[in-house]
């Protein structure tokens, strides 16, 4: 290959061009086509990676690349179309013709052609004569075309194979040699005939035109789910199936290999069975030694995993709830695993009882002991809006609707089973908050049922209205009001040494306001910390030294009062005397 390479950043599509090769997946939206196509361009449109003929009306529609045909060379095509074809709608690809003139030379496909055969087939025109080379099997477009087209041409020989799934395990289908005329530097051409209402019907996608690509890779494992006696593995292609009886697969470190295996070549699935069963919550690594794919390339690997175990009523519980975002953003439910055991949640479902609207845990999801894990549909807007959070307990996934009213989170496990439920309203929320949006709603304590009312409480200003994947600014305890001075004499002098005075509490209620104040020692008020603000069970007020003025105090005695005042009446005054020194 010519080590010079240029590559074309188009607005279209991405595209690796160089003498002998063109690839196209056309990732990027875009109204039309632009250079190095030609045509009728303006009938064809790239939309959600595919490129898509868009005409208005009947007619035809021809666009082409220049493109050469040596010796050896492979193109590779995603080809649909959205109907039966007829002999008004179907769809012709030159895979190289000589030149633009009607009867070039060519080698083409005729893919729904004139007839009833619904077959792809291959031609070769010379001097003005076209010669049917092969067909693939008859019928396999009678009701349209999802078909990934390969094509090897290696001297004179050129073998056609398919993959009516539009994945990669092709089926040779057409072995065929060809004139040598059919050589050299021309075209390559699609060439779609339609009626109106198959106007928009075409699809193509991956084309690639260029040198014999070797497969080099091993496969790899795209997904696997455990279970105490199967292993499912899902490969990224096909497996030579000689290899599967000949590798070494085992689990250690009981050195415990499988009594079946079982290959699908349909979706490149393997299952392994154990007996006994593997353990639960033990450290296991499974080692795959052996497979192959069908060009030889070698699979070693070697996959640490713990079993969990499946979730149970009391296992998880529901503990914050955001149902009513600021705008448009992300709900999140926060699940906490309360158990010692990891705690799988595969095919648990997550419903709303109050519009019936439910979502079902597909993959694989496992949450580590005593953890969180929080479920949310739009991680990024979760991390900007509540500065207090854990993203690496986030799990994104298809919330079901909650209303901002009310409404009602329940999730269950695959036998539908109530692991835990709670009904919630915004009337749960704190009285004194004039906005609820963005306001999550915690749990103030793991013991009370989650349909308790008395067991959910506002999250609090201080922690921004909700801990995603963090603990809850408000639990309930078995102390009362305590509030502990770490130090009593401090020196905010900025040599990072007793700069701040902290005060660290810990209250009985959740619905707290707190009145912070400092006064000097003949009784003057220097500095209002914090004004009737939510409180929540525990948190850590600090003061810098300074003024309501932002002016730095003088050495001398201050007395902190502290008054709680809760929305049922409760009443609490904490005093303390402390030192600045400077």
């Amino acid at each position: 290959m010519n080590p010079q390479i240029w590559t074309f950043f188009l607005l279209i599509t991405s595209v690796a061009y160089t003498h002998c090769q063109l690839s196209f997946d056309f990732t990027i939206d875009q109204a039309s086509l632009s250079e190095p196509w030609m045509g009728d361009i303006g009938n064809f449109v790239i939309r959600d990676g595919r490129l898509y003929l868009n005409d208005s009306d009947a007619g035809q529609s021809r666009i082409h690349l220049q493109s050469s045909l040596p010796d050896s060379m492979e193109i590779e095509l995603l080809v649909g179309m959205n109907f039966p074809p007829s002999n008004q709608n179907y769809l012709k690809i030159d895979l190289w013709r000589s030149s633009l003139a009607q009867e070039a030379d060519a080698l083409y496909l005729m893919i729904g052609e004139s007839g009833s055969t619904d077959a792809i087939e291959l031609y070769q025109r010379t001097n003005g004569r076209s010669i049917l080379l092969g067909s693939t099997k008859e019928g396999v477009l009678a009701q349209g075309a999802f078909v990934r087209i390969n094509i090897i041409k290696h001297q004179s020989t050129i073998t056609l194979s398919t993959d009516y799934e539009g994945g990669v395990r092709f089926n040779p289908e057409i072995v065929a040699s060809i004139d040598p005329q059919i050589s050299g530097s021309g075209y390559f051409l699609i060439h779609c005939n339609y009626s109106s209402t198959r106007s928009d019907k075409f699809f193509f996608d991956d084309l690639y035109i260029g040198d014999i690509r070797i497969d080099e890779s091993p496969p790899s494992i795209v997904h696997v789910d455990f279970s105490e006696s199967d292993i499912r593995f899902q490969f990224d292609e096909p497996l030579a199936e000689h290899s599967i009886d000949e590798a070494e697969i085992m689990v250690l470190p009981f050195g415990q290999r499988p009594i079946i295996t079982k290959y699908n070549p349909l979706i490149d699935e393997l299952l392994v069975s154990f007996s006994p069963v593997l353990p639960k919550q033990e450290e296991l690594t499974l080692s795959v030694v052996g497979i192959t794919d069908l060009s030889d390339n070698l699979l070693d690997t070697m996959i640490d995993f713990t079993l969990a175990k499946p979730v149970s009523p009391g296992d998880i519980i529901i503990n914050e709830v955001l149902f009513n975002p600021i705008g448009d953003g992300s709900d999140y439910v926060e699940l906490y695993n309360t158990t010692e055991l990891s705690i799988s949640l595969k095919d648990a479902i997550l419903i709303n009882h109050y519009n019936g609207d439910e979502v079902k845990v597909i993959d694989e999801l496992v949450i580590a002991p005593v953890s969180y894990t929080v479920l949310v549909e739009d991680k990024e807007n979760i991390i900007s809006v509540y500065p207090q959070h854990d993203s690496t307990t986030f799990e994104i996934i298809d919330l079901p609707r909650f209303n901002n009213d009310q409404g009602n989170v329940t999730l269950l496990n695959a036998g539908r089973e109530i692991i835990d439920e709670m009904n919630y309203d915004e009337d749960d929320h704190i009285s004194v908050l004039d906005d609820v949006d963005g306001v999550s709603l915690e749990r103030v304590g793991y013991k009370i049922a989650s349909n308790n009312r008395s067991s959910w409480t506002s999250a609090t200003e201080d922690s921004g209205f909700g801990t995603p994947g963090l603990p809850n600014s408000n639990v309930i305890t078995e102390e009362k009001v305590s509030v502990e001075f770490p130090i009593k004499v401090f020196s905010p002098d900025d040599d990072g040494v007793d700069d701040l005075l902290l005060m660290n509490y810990s209250l009985d209620l959740t619905d707290y306001l707190a009145t912070v104040r400092v006064y000097s020692d003949v009784g003057r008020e220097v500095y209002n910390l914090s004004n009737n603000r939510i409180a929540g069970t525990s948190g850590q007020w600090s003061w810098n030294g300074t003024s309501n003025s932002g002016k730095k105090l003088n050495n001398g005695i201050y007395v902190i009062v502290i008054d709680l005042i809760s929305l049922s009446g409760s009443r609490k005054r904490v005093k303390e005397t402390v030192v600045l020194v400077k």
